[in-house]
């Protein structure tokens, strides 16, 4: 078994809190580190460091008896080369420019970032298994590979010294000058990523590259330009990958002058991935393949009115066809750009549920998640989407109104309905009768989501759990109109209605009668 330089380190903070949470966040096992001892004053620290002489220190600037820069200096006055990671609450310069100058490798503010920390201690313990004679833990100088690129695709790793020092400390062949990204993501979760990334840089030896993981289904890489084309290569990528992972598809970015433009063209090979939407049967996408002609149509350019009244009718087919034809207008040329393509389906899913929330007086929002439309991979899956989307929300307005049988039965009987969730939900109606009883309100307790209390209630009493609100109403009305204590206008106003007539027209059309007439029997 291939043995690991292990590297020593003491912490040292007045804090115990902060000794604890250090001792938490630092990845001991990633880079083989074993723990010397921690110290809670300067005094203490410095008789860790002339026993010990451990590879790196963590230390506490401000701290009783010695300062952390007063433990570096000793440090140094006796020829100990150990590495110092300064945290402070201070962020002035002077500090920070004192401490590098007294040869700490890095001022940490608290509180203290573990990524950034973690990052720091893993430089560290690379130069000194690189100046040992133990050959280097492959699994922090992944780690290492895998943080650094990660941060320069995301813009924020720009020094180039710093890019070019990390280069050479861990003998990567990628160099400084022009070169372009690929992103290569898999259809499924990267359950030995070592092994994915030791064929591939295996497979392109020869060739100035660098490899690593993006996160749990995409892998990076960035080539130096060759004579191989960058869509040669990628069809290369593929073959090797498709013994782990068949189906992975890769975007190329555009070519960037100098490694520190890596991000942008990052940014460009995640838009022509992005394509595969319109295209299932490829594996490679160039950034050619970005539509660059701005579209024409907008959302206040679509009439809606026929979508909600098919969705008010239960017209099932008509809500598909519409979809369809929505989608079809989207497509202004063959491939449209994909985020363009799903704002646009968001924002009438986003217009409809606004118009039916102001119609219903209610806040759905349970009826579908935006999250689903944006999970999509393909057209016919945004289009089933759209279509299943208002499709469930026509069940859901018919379960409440019951528009698509205007010739339904006024009375509702659901005494003999034996089902828990029904008996619960007509207690908790009769028992909260008086008040302005919500839909949400009485799915939540029955413990449901809105819309699926509706279309359960319909399903099971087949009645539309307007009218028996209706008629539960009513039949309060009715009993408390009987007592002669109240008056119509008091009894309408004690179930929400503003205006006598609209109270007045609903009584009636359960009753047969005005309230007042109801009243004078």
């Amino acid at each position: 078994m291939e043995d690991y330089k292990t590297i020593t380190a003491i912490l040292v903070d007045d804090e115990q809190s902060v000794l604890n949470g250090l001792q938490e966040v630092i990845d001991f096992d990633r880079y083989q580190i074993k723990l010397i001892g921690t110290a809670m004053d300067g005094v203490e620290a410095l008789k860790l460091l002339l026993e010990w002489q451990p590879d790196f220190a963590i230390v506490d600037i401000n701290m009783p008896g010695m300062s952390g820069l007063d433990i570096i200096r000793e440090a140094r006055a006796n020829k100990i080369r150990t590495d110092f990671i300064i945290l402070s609450g201070f962020g002035e310069f002077s500090y920070a420019q004192e401490a590098i100058s007294h040869g700490a490798k890095a001022y940490l503010l608290k509180p203290v970032n573990a990524e950034e920390l973690n990052n720091q201690i893993g430089q560290i313990c690379l130069e000194h298994s690189r100046h040992s004679q133990m050959p280097i833990n492959q699994k922090y100088t992944q780690h290492l590979i895998d943080n650094n690129f990660n941060r320069l695709i995301d813009g924020k790793y720009t020094d180039s010294s710093a890019i070019s020092s990390f280069l050479q400390s861990l003998d990567l062949s990628i160099g400084m000058g022009n070169c372009y990204v690929m992103v290569i993501q898999t259809n499924i979760e990267l359950t030995e990523p070592e092994k994915m990334l030791h064929k591939l840089n295996e497979t392109f030896s020869n060739t100035k590259h660098v490899f690593w993981q993006i996160d749990s289904i995409k892998l990076g890489a960035i080539f130096n330009i060759t004579e191989e084309t960058s869509f040669r290569i990628a069809m290369k990528i593929v073959e090797v990958m498709s013994e782990f992972c068949p189906g992975t598809t890769i975007g190329i970015g555009d070519i960037v002058n100098q490694l520190t433009n890596a991000s942008y063209s990052y940014g460009r090979a995640m838009t022509a991935l992005s394509y595969k939407l319109f295209d299932s049967a490829s594996r490679v996408f160039p950034s050619d393949i970005i539509c660059t002609t701005p579209p024409t149509l907008r959302l206040q350019e679509i009439d809606c009115l026929p979508l909600v009244q098919f969705i008010v009718k239960r017209d099932k087919d008509s809500i598909r066809n519409f979809c369809k034809d929505f989608f079809n207008s989207l497509l202004y040329v063959k491939m449209p750009p994909p985020n363009y393509v799903f704002s646009m389906c968001y924002a009438l899913f986003a217009q409809i549920q606004k118009e039916f929330s102001n119609f219903l007086q209610e806040n759905i929002t349970d009826f579908a998640g935006s999250q689903e439309l944006y999970q999509c991979t393909n057209t016919d899956q945004i289009i089933d989407w759209l279509s299943n989307t208002f499709c469930k929300l026509s069940d859901m307005v018919d379960a409440i109104y019951g528009y698509s049988n205007p010739q339904s039965e006024k009375r509702v009987d659901i005494s003999s309905v034996e089902d828990d969730i029904i008996v619960a939900s007509q207690k908790y109606i009769k028992d909260n009768i008086a008040k302005r009883i919500k839909l949400e309100d009485i799915a939540r307790n029955v413990h449901l989501s809105p819309s699926y209390f509706a279309t359960y209630f319909k399903e099971k009493t087949g009645a539309n759990l307007r009218d028996f609100l209706l008629q539960t109403k009513m039949e309060y009305a009715a009993a408390a109109l009987r007592s002669d204590n109240q008056t119509v206008m008091e009894v309408a106003d004690s179930l929400g209605y503003s205006d006598y007539r609209s109270f007045s027209r609903a009584f009636k059309n359960i009753y047969g009668c005005t309230p007042s007439d109801f009243q004078s029997k």
